[in-house]
């Protein structure tokens, strides 16, 4: 069923291009538009494709040597497979909710300051490829868009730029892609580190320390009351 509503948006956008493409082919703004409505369709792409790209993976035995392996920690629930879960579920072009990955281990017999230790350094190592993604090969594109305004640009992400990462970590927001933001503009990778490491670690911190006050106050209080 997902598929098939997968299978249908795709073909809503690609319709959607073709009309916008007739009535805003004058407007300035197109090629920005159309640019975010290519990522759009290629990430939906993946999704409807995946199968077929993972059979294509297999058919290649070096790449599955590579890739097999990772498929199945991750099926496994093993604290390998949450490595790798954080660490590509924290790239731009796949971005999953590291929160959902982190909360189901916790439901798991895994100590909660290992599943803390383990998702974050995972999901940091993913981070810091966005940034040097964006540092080697997002530059320009960003001056090509912000064009006269990348300087103000670059001034406020000096002034506001830890706080943005500090908070982008902690509440739910698109980090990922915006750690490739950070990177373009040139932004302190000492900064980036630092405050994407504090803000996973309270993020996370937070979520063991309310799972507690939940499962040994609130489920009890309500037990009691029945």
């Amino acid at each position: 069923m997902m598929s098939n509503i997968a299978d249908m948006l795709l073909i809503l956008l690609v319709v959607f291009a073709l009309i916008s493409f007739f009535i805003l082919r004058k407007n300035k703004g197109l090629k920005k538009f159309f640019f975010f409505l290519f990522l759009i369709i290629f990430l939906l792409s993946l999704y409807v494709f995946r199968s077929n790209i993972l059979n294509f993976l297999k058919s290649i035995p070096f790449v599955w040597n590579i890739v097999g392996p990772i498929i199945t920690e991750i099926a496994s629930n093993s604290l390998l497979g949450l490595f790798y879960l954080s660490t590509f579920g924290s790239l731009f072009f796949i971005s999953i909710p590291i929160e959902f990955v982190f909360i189901y281990y916790l439901t798991l017999n895994y100590n909660p300051f290992v599943v803390l230790l383990i998702a974050t350094l995972g999901s940091i190592i993913g981070l810091v490829f966005n940034y040097c993604f964006g540092f080697i090969l997002g530059e320009g594109i960003l001056k090509y868009f912000l064009k006269d305004k990348y300087d103000n640009f670059k001034k406020l992400l000096e002034k506001f730029g830890s706080f943005l990462v500090f908070a982008g970590n902690i509440i739910p927001s698109p980090i990922e892609l915006a750690s490739v933001v950070f990177g373009a503009a040139r932004f302190s990778f000492k900064k980036f580190v630092v405050y994407s490491l504090l803000g996973r670690v309270f993020k996370f911190g937070l979520t063991i320390w309310l799972g507690d006050i939940f499962s040994d106050r609130i489920i009890p209080y309500f037990k009691n009351l029945f």
